[in-house]
């Protein structure tokens, strides 16, 4: 995994590279600048013929200089505007500004907002931007000379990449601080910061590529991390190699009670993709008149019909034949769904994935999660863990990671807060951030397919690393779908679903394990 940095840890990582390994803070700024230029080049080698390299005063002014002196020295046209009075730079930052200008480089230095004309100027004949203005540090809004620039270079359109994090971005939060840059391609250095995976963040970060310091590794293990990102290699080692000798019976028993007349496509969508997924048996639960919705149009699924008299034993029946539960999709808010939801919560001794309506349902009666909290898995969107936490969307865009973290504490579950970038949470355990932004999954029912993707894992995998694998793999089937179709939209759910077993294929093969 990919440990994620807060500001903290990586300021106490540089001070740990300087002080103790002895390593110069100006090595160390050379090799970002370096490693930055290496990432501008490759993607855009005729653009960054003619870069104009932003910087502040601070450190990341410091990279930036590295940057356009690197690119300069690559044959690049490189203009640089300084904001800022020069007597207000670090000292390293002065260091790399004055080696530019000594190897022939032009500094613009603009001191205020009356000077706004030069900034315009430059940005009138660049093809290619460098923001080096703020980096991890920034922890105060935006105002006066800094916003106005910002607002320029968001205006010109023209292509940006980000040295470490785009400006005006709170590297903790990923809150927004007044205004931020918005970069094509951010490098950010060592390790990626929290801040980059807020939904603000993947408005404003684009690609996301990761620099080279050159220090060790593993040297974040002396600072810990806040968070970690999961790979390829972690999923593929987690997902079960199926012996041969499989039968469906012991390919997992998953119930999905999900659906009500009008709604009953989730339930659907859930069990295809548990199938989809390697779920061996199937069964829809549910009252009659949901069954009878379902009925007609199920093949590999079964079916189970609820008698309203005694639902209580016959879930029970239910519950002692299966592995694994997904609990809500399209499941109404009426009293008699939440009967099988309290029952379901408080009866099963197996995994039990809560979603959706499910979920609105234990907002407002967390208590169900009493009895093994430790074996659900709760698959929020913001909005139902807003429900869950009795606050607001806002509240938790501005914190998702804070949000998550109090999720688990309410709940002692595993909780996926799903997003452009989903995290997982589990009690003591590291928050984990899990695949990538995919505009494609914007479309009714995807959830529903993570919900029963998930559910099938959880027959073979702890509640924990099956919701990590479930959503690397959901994520994974809408990106091959999107790369596949080469559009952005026009997935459906069910595609999405039939997509999955392409995609655990094609995960095979990109971590180097063919089918025998």
């Amino acid at each position: 995994m990919t440990p994620i940095l807060s500001r903290a840890q990586i300021q106490a990582l540089d001070r740990l590279m300087i002080d103790q390994a002895k390593i110069p803070s100006l090595v160390l700024m050379e090799n970002a600048g370096r490693s930055a230029t290496e990432v501008i080049l490759k993607r855009w080698p005729e653009r960054a013929k003619r870069s104009l390299v932003v910087c502040g005063t601070g450190n990341n002014g410091g990279d930036g200089f590295v940057v356009a002196r690197h690119l300069a020295s690559a044959g690049c046209q490189v203009r640089v505007v300084a904001l800022g009075a020069p007597e207000k730079f670090t000292k390293d930052a002065a260091q790399m500004a004055a080696a530019f200008s000594g190897s022939g480089g032009q500094v613009q230095w603009v001191a205020d907002s009356t000077q706004l004309r030069t900034v315009k100027d430059e940005l009138s004949g660049s093809k290619l931007l460098v923001d080096a203005l703020f980096g991890t540090g920034l922890s105060k809004p935006l105002t006066g000379l800094y916003m106005d620039v910002v607002e320029l270079l968001n205006q010109s359109q023209i292509p940006c990449c980000a040295l470490d994090i785009p400006s005006g971005l709170d590297a903790d939060t990923g809150s927004v601080l007044g205004g931020v840059v918005r970069a094509n391609v951010t490098v950010t250095f060592a390790h990626p910061k929290v801040g980059l995976f807020s939904t603000s963040g993947v408005e404003c970060v684009g690609e996301l590529s990761i620099g080279s310091l050159g220090i060790p590794a593993d040297s974040w293990k002396q600072v810990g991390s806040t968070a970690q990102r999961v790979e390829l290699q972690e999923v593929v080692q987690w997902l079960p190699r199926r012996k041969s000798t499989i039968h469906k019976g012991l390919a997992g028993r998953v119930a999905v009670v999900a659906g009500s007349p009008g709604t009953t496509g989730a339930a659907l969508l859930a069990a295809e993709g548990a199938l989809r997924a390697g779920a061996g048996l199937v069964t829809h639960v549910g009252y009659q008149s949901t069954i009878d919705a379902i009925e007609s149009r199920v093949l590999e699924a079964m079916t189970k019909a609820l008698d309203f008299t005694d639902v209580r034993q016959q879930l029970r029946d239910v519950l002692r034949t299966t592995q694994c539960v997904i609990l809500g999709p399209g499941l109404g808010t009426f009293a008699d769904s939440k009967v099988l939801v309290e029952e379901t919560l408080k009866q099963a001794a197996v995994t039990v994935v809560v979603d959706a309506d499910a979920l609105t349902l234990l907002a407002a009666s967390p208590e169900w999660l009493t009895v093994s909290p430790e074996k659900r898995i709760l698959t929020p969107h913001v909005g139902e863990l807003a429900r869950l936490l009795k606050t607001d969307v806002t509240s938790v865009e501005a914190d998702r990671f804070q949000a998550l973290k109090a999720a688990v504490a309410l709940t002692h579950a595993v909780v996926v807060l799903k997003g452009a970038y989903t995290l997982v949470g589990a009690p003591d355990m590291l928050p984990l951030v899990v695949g990538g932004p995919c505009p494609a999954l914007a479309t009714g029912g995807s959830g529903d397919v993570l919900a029963g993707i998930i559910g099938a894992l959880s027959v073979s995998l702890a509640p924990w690393s099956a919701a990590a694998c479930g959503v690397y793999l959901h994520n994974w089937a809408a990106r091959r779908w999107t790369r596949v179709h080469g559009s952005d939209r026009g997935l459906l759910a069910h595609e999405l679903a039939d997509s999955i077993p392409d995609a655990l294929a094609e995960l095979s093969q990109a971590a180097g394990q063919m089918p025998e």
